[in-house]
């Protein structure tokens, strides 16, 4: 974690970190021209190095600052400044999708919610000419009033165009929900995709799993591709036509547009009236509400505007029963995490520390009974670790590769050592024991991931525009 200290970005107090990504951390900060909290979102020193990143991420400040949306995050300055990069954006406070799922599935109505309010966040997009091509639990985020807020732009692009990212064999988005297209690399890409995704995460919130799952990326885009869609059960059922058509192989067999998908649920909410009400707003966001005999919810109706793009958007009032089990929810959820992040670390911990003591066994006893054991115990330590290091994405030995090829994992993956990861645990498995089959069959599958992932990457420096300079970016 980053010393918040040695941080230093002119007029702003960084109190404390909010969350990190692969090419950014947040920070919670108060300008203190204007003492008004906001979200500091500082690129990481290990990728603002890199030109193309550099350019990326300017470009996602000048897209969301373009959108001025209701339920898409609001930017209010972007700059480098003492060698960081930084973007200053509106604060939060409600966490987000991922962290909500992460205590199972919604209720119907609040997953109908939170897609409608997604739906019409991205018809504004698309309808300025942007596809955001990341659409994920962890990217949909909530105000304190509980509506709902897209955000990371990241990737971002206007349609019709191919990214600096795209140019160079990197696939952009997540594998659990990325569309087929972006699956296959396509520069064929358009606004379906993010309907795809919209579509994966509606499965999520009305299921509480992911519709497609692998032991790597390779396997998960592959269900993307060739396996069934998923079959919706019980009270879900009715909106199977629906995920069907959003989750089609082929993008011409989707909705045209984004606007169509929320339609087609406002449609499908009104056919059981004792349990869903969808009530389209100005635009193609939906509130819905959750119909019962004894407390029925009240409803503001608003008539559809000629323009489909602006719209006001409604709040329930929430009862104190209802307060009071929100924040219980929470307090449960933040335990959880806690719990989650104290057996990753304990397990580290063990890990490492069984290495450490098959090292010294090892040096303390020479006889064959006791080596045998040694070694025994040593191929386990190295399994244990090596499942570590894929859980932090450190799979290849990168050591023998051309710098062109390391430069690209490292944009990947970030920076690690070449030789502490789980391709180099598995071969020091072989060198003890040249027969252990879960180490030959790991070290195979890694190579065919590799030749998968990281062909045609020698001259990945050559794909970068070196010439850019950082000021030129503000300058554009």
């Amino acid at each position: 974690m980053t010393d918040i200290s040695s941080i230093n970005i002119p007029d702003h107090d960084i109190k404390k970190q909010l969350g990190e990504g692969g090419m950014a951390t947040v920070y919670l900060a108060v300008h203190k021209r204007l003492q008004r909290e906001v979200a500091l979102k500082i690129m990481n020193p290990d990728t603002a190095s890199n030109k193309a990143f550099q350019k990326s991420f300017v470009t996602e400040g000048r897209i969301v600052a373009k959108l001025e949306h209701p339920n898409i995050v609001t930017i209010y300055d972007i700059d480098a400044q003492n060698g960081h990069f930084y973007m200053s954006m509106e604060v939060l406070r409600k966490g987000s999708l991922k962290e909500r799922l992460a205590n199972g599935k919604l209720p119907i109505s609040n997953a109908l919610r939170v897609t409608a309010q997604m739906a019409d966040a991205l018809h504004y997009a698309h309808q300025k000419g942007y596809i955001h091509r990341d659409i994920k639990p962890a990217n949909i985020m909530f105000r304190e009033d509980g509506s709902a807020v897209l955000t990371d732009f990241g990737i971002a692009k206007m349609q019709g165009t191919t990214g600096e990212m795209t140019q160079m064999g990197y696939i952009s988005g997540t594998p659990f929900y990325m569309s087929t297209e972006q699956g296959t690399g396509s520069h064929k890409m358009d606004h379906r995709a993010d309907i795809y995704s919209l579509g994966i995460v509606f499965y999520e919130m009305l299921t509480g799993d992911k519709p497609y799952t692998g032991t790597d990326t390779v396997a998960i885009l592959y269900q993307h591709v060739h396996a069934d869609i998923p079959t919706l059960k019980g009270e879900n059922s009715v909106f199977q036509p629906i995920l069907d058509k959003a989750l089609a192989k082929n993008p011409d067999d989707r909705f045209n547009t984004i606007a169509e998908f929320s339609e087609a649920l406002y449609e499908a909410s009104k056919t059981d009236a004792e349990t869903l009400l969808m009530v389209p707003a100005l635009s193609s966001e939906k509130i819905i509400i959750e119909k019962k005999p004894i407390w029925p919810w009240l409803v503001a109706i608003v008539v559809i505007g000629i323009s489909g793009v602006t719209g006001t958007y409604y709040y329930s009032k929430s009862t104190e029963e209802q307060r009071i089990k929100i924040e219980q929810e929470k307090l449960q959820e933040q335990k959880k995490q806690q719990a989650i992040e104290q057996a990753r670390l304990e397990k580290e911990r063990e890990t490492e520390r069984k290495l450490l003591e098959a090292q010294k066994k090892a040096a303390q006893y020479q006889t064959a009974a006791v080596q045998k054991s040694i070694n025994e115990d040593k191929i386990k330590n190295l399994l244990d670790h090596a499942q570590v290091l894929e859980t932090k994405r450190r799979f290849f030995d990168f050591s023998d590769w051309s710098q062109g090829c390391k430069d690209y994992l490292k944009s990947i993956d970030g920076p690690y050592d070449p030789k502490d990861s789980s391709e180099s645990n598995y071969k020091e498995i072989l060198k003890i024991n040249p027969e252990h089959s879960k180490a030959t069959e790991a070290l195979a599958q890694l190579k065919k991931n590799r030749t998968l992932s990281f062909s045609g990457c020698d001259d990945y420096k050559s794909e970068i525009e070196e010439s850019e300079s950082v000021d030129s970016l503000f300058n554009e």
